[in-house]
């Protein structure tokens, strides 16, 4: 009698939580290439090193592509290791150099800027600290088990938002590489969604002078071991340009400068002539079109002639404040 209770307990929970994940709305992200947990996993604790490594927050990871730009640069390998809302933090700038390869004759670390990258607030909180975190047991079943879980996923917040909104066609693509691109885009497109997110998020929050300044310091130490440097600011957006440019703190033309005097190379592009799915991010065209754009420029750098950064420190330190 026990056992047979025991049984159709069992059998009761097993119907209840198939209905339960049967009736979940559907979750609006559509995750494919390498499986989402597996793919954080081993970029936050890559340790394979490369000739390039492309480095930054959101705008980065989703916006260059490595084999787009190994379409023009064949013999240069290239790594993404960007994550979201990240900071230029003197761990993460470590763990860049980290992944140079020290015997390549074309070491190359991307910087891709943005204010929010200069902040305070992303150096406290950002996906590169919080994924780091995670000991080896999590690492571990992340990368080989949860793949395979998912459909016990939690309920997803945003399915249920959208739902009582009415509004159950919001998919957001992301199709995760192995060479630590994310291609992503949003169907339907919504080209204001991120500028409402980011007002009020410089508030109290505007570009460190302190981060800026340890930044400049990797960079005239990089050049001095011999490894290129090279810095741009993502295109985004027009609304969320202007946004930035007028409450963030960050003045590109010193910023601009001072990397340079510190043994930088600073690359231009359109700031807003690259198509943005959501205010901030490129999709997935326009990502590919930057990056071979890149690559090109990159190709045109003669990156073996020296650059004199002796008296680089002073002045970045000195922009920095001000």
């Amino acid at each position: 009698m026990q056992r047979d209770r025991f049984t159709r307990t069992l059998v009761l929970a097993a119907v209840l939580i198939l209905l339960a994940g049967a009736a979940a709305p559907p979750t609006p992200w559509i995750n494919t290439g390498v499986p989402s947990d597996a793919f954080w996993i081993a970029k936050a604790f890559h340790t394979k090193t490369y000739d390039m490594i492309v480095a930054g927050d959101s705008r980065v990871m989703k916006g260059i592509s490595p084999a787009a730009m190994a379409k023009v640069l064949p013999n240069i390998s290239i790594y993404n290791y960007a994550f979201d809302h990240n900071a230029y933090t003197g761990e993460y700038l470590s763990a860049l150099e980290a992944l140079i390869d020290q015997s390549s004759p074309h070491k190359m670390i991307l910087l891709g800027i943005s204010p929010q990258s200069l902040t305070l607030e992303a150096a406290r909180n950002n996906a590169f600290i919080s994924l780091r975190e995670n000991d080896w047991s999590d690492r571990l079943l992340k990368r080989y088990i949860e793949p395979y879980l998912t459909f016990f996923e939690p309920y997803n917040v945003y399915a249920y938002m959208n739902r009582l909104k009415g509004i159950s066609n919001v998919k957001y693509f992301q199709h995760h590489h192995g060479d630590g691109w994310v291609a992503s885009h949003k169907e339907p497109e919504d080209p204001l969604y991120q500028i409402g997110r980011y007002r009020g998020r410089f508030d109290g929050n505007q570009v460190s002078a302190e981060l800026t300044r340890q930044l400049f310091d990797f960079v005239q130490r990089w050049r001095h071991a011999g490894i290129t440097v090279l810095g741009m600011r993502l295109p985004t957006s027009a609304p969320m340009l202007q946004l930035e440019n007028q409450h963030s703190g960050f003045d590109q033309e010193r910023f601009v400068r001072a990397f340079e005097e510190a043994g930088g190379t600073w690359l231009d592009f359109n700031p807003t002539g690259y198509h943005s799915y959501d205010g901030s991010h490129l999709c997935e065209d326009a990502a590919i079109q930057l990056s071979i754009e890149l690559a090109s420029k990159i190709r045109q750098l003669d990156t073996r002639q020296p650059v004199d950064a002796k008296t680089a420190g002073a002045t970045a330190v000195g922009t920095a404040n001000r």
